[in-house]
């Protein structure tokens, strides 16, 4: 399937997205073809010290450190209220249909009221 030529090449070419060779290659272009935009670009890496040749050095090195737990929280909304039943979103439902009808007082005049229009 894979020759050894091509895992030694695979290997070198995960090797440098590994440790962020080609992040360290644009630096370093950008650094001669583009100044202020190397500035904009990598601003937090300057303000830090981080050039294009010490970068893959930070990495090896803290990727040895070890990992700290930090206090895990979920980030998903915990439901306060549970889910309602059937029965209570029917019940629900019918208290909106009811209160929806018309009021007696909202109720059209029956055919032997006199209407406003009538009286005047």
């Amino acid at each position: 399937m894979f020759g050894v030529s091509q895992l030694l090449k695979f290997a070198n070419f995960y090797d440098i997205y590994l440790w962020t060779q080609h992040v360290a290659d644009y630096m370093k272009k950008l650094q001669t073809d583009n100044t202020d935009k190397y500035n904009k670009q990598f601003s937090q890496f300057v303000k830090e010290g981080v050039t294009a040749d010490n970068l893959e050095q930070l990495i090896r090195k803290t990727s040895k450190l070890p990992k700290v737990k930090k206090d895990w929280k979920s980030t998903q909304k915990i439901r306060k209220t549970p889910k309602m039943s059937k029965q209570e979103k029917n019940k629900l439902i019918n208290a909106a249909v009811v209160a929806r009808k018309p009021t007696e007082a909202a109720k059209p005049p029956a055919s032997g009221d006199v209407t406003m229009a009538e009286a005047k």
